[in-house]
């Protein structure tokens, strides 16, 4: 398999890849709790090497994570962590995802005037970086996206179904 493979190699940053290429598929399959145990330790490693695109991968599949098990104040420290990293170096490319991810974590406990403003947030500079850096086009309109999606489930908590309806339609017509 992949991490056998990466595992071959002898390089740190493939098997962390591959690791986190298996964690990601095991919480697509329903099984967060197996994800955070794959990425255990991973962030200390790729936060020394400055491997930022696997860093920053990393965070929003184990934050989301350990959302999922339910280890809510774990996966937000993480993540508002790796906020603070991406705003004190600018690193603006990932900022909106991670504010998504950090409106989900209240999601999850109902918290969802919180989640409500992060996701908003993660639409707003999604956007702001579509306009400004058209080249990313792809990253952007899938950051715009996620938020969205996030959005709607926010109107739908609230019982907002018809707001919740006029997003999923405009989401539809600008895609």
């Amino acid at each position: 398999d992949a991490e056998q493979m990466a595992i071959a190699t002898g390089k740190p940053v493939a098997i962390l890849v591959a690791r986190l290429t298996r964690s990601f598929t095991e919480r697509l399959l329903g099984n967060p709790k197996k994800s955070v145990e794959l990425t255990e330790g991973m962030f200390e490693i790729l936060h020394r090497s400055y491997a930022l695109i696997p860093l920053m991968n990393l965070i929003i599949v184990r934050g989301n994570a350990l959302a999922e098990i339910g280890q809510i104040e774990d996966s937000i420290a993480l993540i508002r962590s790796v906020i603070d990293i991406c705003e004190k170096f600018r690193v603006p490319a990932w900022i909106g995802p991670l504010y998504n991810c950090l409106g989900y974590c209240y999601g999850e406990i109902y918290q969802i005037e919180r989640a409500w403003k992060f996701n908003l947030k993660s639409e707003e500079i999604a956007r702001n970086l579509l306009e400004k850096y058209p080249m990313g086009r792809r990253q952007w309109a899938h950051a715009i996206a996620q938020a969205e999606t996030s959005i709607v489930e926010n109107l739908l908590d609230q019982r907002k179904i018809d707001e919740a309806w006029e997003r999923i339609k405009a989401t539809d017509q600008e895609s």
